[in-house]
């Protein structure tokens, strides 16, 4: 029988049929996603590269660890402070540890905040005024909250900061306005050190077996320590 000779009910029966296949490949069609799809839609884990951070904001009066972890040799410490003094020791073994113990303050006001923040093998701790300051391996901005009178809220808020550190770490330390003490036994001199502070002293105190190397390392910058309003001292341990 030829197509022109196909009976009106066979015609319907072909015409349905047509229609249940051209309905089922449209549904297994949205079902289907292209592996394109999926594979530009998959999300990928970020590089260990990449910095991390994480943040905490300390009672006033109580001495908290922020930070505390072993570190690798030849890596960098940084540690900043917007207001109050840094004092820096030698911890035994790996491990560095970053304490802070805000200073008592009239009711109401902030609070330091701290943020940790991780590149790699390097750990930056920056203690701040404000949850929206930034911190970033090569330093932070501050913004200054103001309160309901427009004064700086900041001013009665500070905090003092111990650090323990090994001395194959490299240790970079900073305050906007206070003393830095740094009290180094074994100071390894591949690595050095960075302290300022825009507003306090220096105190670098070291044994006397290691004072002709740290002269020399004050000289030729492996050991920077300046400030903007105060002196730089070097003392020995006794």
């Amino acid at each position: 029988m030829s197509k022109s000779q196909l009976s009106p009910a066979t015609t319907r029966r072909t015409l349905q049929v047509k229609r249940r296949v051209a309905v089922a490949a449209a549904v297994v069609g949205i079902g289907v996603v292209p592996v394109a799809v999926v594979q530009l839609a998959r999300v990928q884990p970020a590089p260990k590269s990449l910095a991390t951070s994480s943040s905490v904001q300390v009672a006033a009066g109580a001495a908290a660890t922020v930070w505390s972890d072993s570190m690798r040799a030849e890596s960098i410490l940084r540690v900043r402070n917007y207001n109050g003094s840094v004092i820096i020791s030698e911890s035994r073994g790996v491990r560095g540890d970053v304490i802070v113990t805000p200073s008592p303050s009239r009711p109401g006001s902030p609070q330091p905040v701290t943020r940790v923040m991780r590149d790699g093998i390097n750990v930056s701790v920056c203690i701040m005024a404000s949850a929206r300051d930034k911190c970033a391996p090569e330093g932070y901005t501050q913004v200054e909250p103001r309160d309901e009178r427009g004064n700086d809220a900041t001013r009665t808020a500070s905090a003092t900061v111990r650090v323990e550190v090994p001395s194959s770490v490299r240790i970079v330390a900073g305050t906007g306005n206070g003393d830095i003490v740094a009290r180094i036994r074994s100071v390894d001199v591949r690595e050095g050190m960075e302290l300022r502070t825009g507003n306090g002293d220096i105190r670098l105190s070291v044994p006397s077996s290691l004072l002709a190397d740290t002269r020399a390392m004050l000289a030729d910058g492996r050991i920077i320590a300046k400030t903007g309003h105060g002196s730089v001292m070097l003392d020995l341990l006794p």
